[in-house]
């Protein structure tokens, strides 16, 4: 089962014939990234007329929420076409937009949403823009910075090819 940009992990289980899924936070230290957010939102969500998994059990911080299925969003695309999925989207937009009592948030610059997006930029954006080398020194591989100014060699690109990286 896919992982979302947390250190949240997921997995499917049953019990007596019933899907559902076990949400593991165990890995998940920050203060405003918890549990007990994670059910305020999803708590006025619902209560909003919007559909967010029903929590069904919790224990320390794994959560047994509702199963919405395995269709993917490329699937559904696929499926049901991007002008309905899109359309559906933007009426959920529209309607998060209409509401009054709205959930208590961190400022968005404090959160841990906004040090995510920054680590795109700072590290993804460069890469793929072309803006990361690869830097080799003369004779031994000097990386850390132990030596002085004086005695640093001097860096020569010998690449301005993005660096891939993959999951092993």
């Amino acid at each position: 089962m896919g992982q979302d940009a947390s250190t949240r992990s997921y997995a499917r289980v049953e019990k007596s014939g019933r899907a559902a899924i076990l949400m593991d936070c165990s890995l998940d230290e920050r203060p405003d990234h918890g549990l007990d957010d994670y059910i305020r939102i999803a708590g006025w969500l619902n209560d909003i007329g919007l559909r967010a998994p029903e929590i069904y059990e919790r224990e320390k911080n794994y959560l047994i929420i509702e199963d919405f299925g395995n269709i993917s969003f490329k699937k559904a695309m696929e499926q049901n076409g991007p002008a309905e999925i899109y359309a559906l989207a933007a009426d959920v937009l529209a309607h998060l937009r209409e509401q009054k009592n709205l959930p208590s948030m961190p400022p968005y610059y404090d959160s841990n949403v906004h040090k995510t997006h920054r680590r795109v930029i700072d590290w993804y954006v460069p890469t793929v823009k072309r803006k990361k080398i690869l830097m080799a020194w003369p004779g031994n591989i000097w990386p850390f910075g132990r030596k002085s100014k004086k005695t640093r060699p001097q860096a020569r690109i010998i690449s301005s090819t993005p660096i891939t990286m993959s999951k092993t």
